[in-house]
């Protein structure tokens, strides 16, 4: 497994080469030759230990998934740019089999090119966006933590219907905006767009209805007040709150904020968004 690494020698710096570096390294091999007294080499060389071969990784990505993930994301940024939506300035995709969990593309953005790290480009400061304001070498598939928006409401749409807050021929209100009787700054949480109606769970998840999912969420406070922590229960069943299992460096594992958080890491006072915590108090 490559052990008897040189100091000289370069191993991987992050990623599935990080961690399969020594499996695929194998060992060096060595050969001696005889110098005279100006340098010249004297006879051949020979082989005093013959070098062993390291182990073969075979990866489930697909390049031309890869590719095509890679490529969406940099147009889907200048989509939203394109509309004025100038916060839109990275992104991640990950395509995996639900099934057996291989992951078939993991794509970040902005990314960077590997060669930026070999002699003599290394260290020179490179690695960074046009901007110069974010992150390339992180990569935000598995390693950056944020918000997950939208994609957060099929998982309150299980964790409501499981805990029963919802269920067949169950509907909410759609609107273009909602205030939490809870929230006593009164904060307006607004839709992403001019819907006005009452729908069904389905509907709510085909048009990706903002306020319908804010209700179930003041819902589930309520019962948060009562002392359940069903949701954050459900939220942790799903995947979240623990690293991603997949085999390389760096995964964040996420939070799902409960009572214990709630005493730990108190509020920001003068946050961006003050009423969110107010929700908590």
């Amino acid at each position: 497994r490559g052990e008897n690494l040189p100091r000289t020698g370069t191993a991987g710096q992050t990623g599935i080469e990080k961690s399969y570096d020594g499996w695929l390294r194998g060992s060096d091999g060595e050969t001696a030759q005889m110098f005279d007294a100006s340098g010249q080499p004297v006879r051949s060389p020979y082989l005093v230990r013959e070098p062993v071969t390291g182990s073969t990784v075979h990866l489930t990505l697909d390049g031309h998934l890869q590719k095509v993930a890679q490529d969406a994301i940099g147009r889907g940024i200048q989509i939203a740019l394109n509309d004025r939506q100038y916060f839109a300035d990275s992104g991640a995709v990950v395509a995996m089999n639900p099934d057996t969990g291989a992951i078939y593309a993991m794509a970040s953005y902005p990314t960077y090119k590997p060669t930026v790290w070999v002699p003599p480009y290394a260290g020179n400061g490179r690695v960074t966006d046009p901007n110069n304001k974010l992150t390339p070498q992180v990569d935000k598939s598995y390693a950056g933590s944020y918000p997950p928006g939208s994609t957060f409401k099929p998982i309150t749409a299980v964790a409501a219907w499981m805990s029963g807050l919802i269920g067949p021929g169950s509907t909410r209100a759609c609107t273009t905006s909602f205030q939490s009787p809870n929230d006593f700054s009164h904060h307006t949480f607004n839709n992403w767009g001019p819907v006005n109606a009452v729908i069904g769970l389905s509907k709510a998840l085909e048009i990706s209805c903002d306020t319908f999912f804010y209700r179930l969420g003041d819902q589930f406070y309520d019962r948060y007040q009562a002392g359940s922590n069903v949701f954050q229960q459900w939220i942790r069943k799903l995947g979240y709150g623990a690293a991603p299992t997949v085999d390389v460096p760096g995964a964040v594992s996420g939070v799902v904020p409960d009572q214990h958080w709630k005493a730990h890491y108190p509020p920001f006072v003068n946050g961006p968004n003050p009423s969110i915590d107010t929700l908590w108090e």
